[in-house]
């Protein structure tokens, strides 16, 4: 590796893990790689700690718009030292979240702690389990999302 690099291996970490959170709300590689030009097999790569590559520039917002929240660019704005705020904040035209989308967020919340009971019974998480449970939480983390902008927090 090139010692005159300016993004450090944490950094790269932290990359890693938002491509990720990005692609299990796309709906996991395999429904993913759908809607971008990145075939399953090289978006796990991305998503790998155990390989160098990192997601292109291009399937990072393709990741991002289908996470529908700006997970992995916000993460390589705030590494550069910016914070993302959407448009409509910027502009100080933001809607308020109506009380729909807070018990919307509620429930998919509740949902995850059900999932995670239901899963928990015999006291292990097999691999079906933890995929249910980890659907739930980024549904969960979406409908939060969507108030967070509308409150004006700019994103995750």
């Amino acid at each position: 590796m090139n010692d005159l690099r300016r993004i450090f291996p944490p950094e790269l970490r932290e990359l890693k893990a938002a491509a990720r959170r990005s692609v299990e709300l796309a709906g996991g590689g395999e429904q993913f790689q759908y809607v971008t030009c990145v075939r399953a097999a090289e978006i796990s790569k991305y998503c790998s700690n155990s390989e160098d590559r990192q997601m292109r520039i291009d399937v990072a917002i393709e990741a991002d718009r289908e996470a529908g929240a700006p997970i992995i660019v916000g993460l390589m704005a705030r590494l550069l030292g910016y914070d993302l705020v959407r448009r409509e904040i910027a502009h100080g035209n933001q809607p308020m979240p109506s009380l729909e989308a807070a018990g919307a967020a509620t429930s998919e919340c509740l949902e995850v702690f059900q999932e995670y009971a239901k899963a928990m019974k015999d006291g292990k998480l097999d691999m079906v389990e933890r995929t249910a449970v980890r659907r739930e939480i980024a549904q969960a983390i979406r409908a939060l999302t969507s108030i967070d902008e509308q409150v004006g927090g700019g994103g995750l």
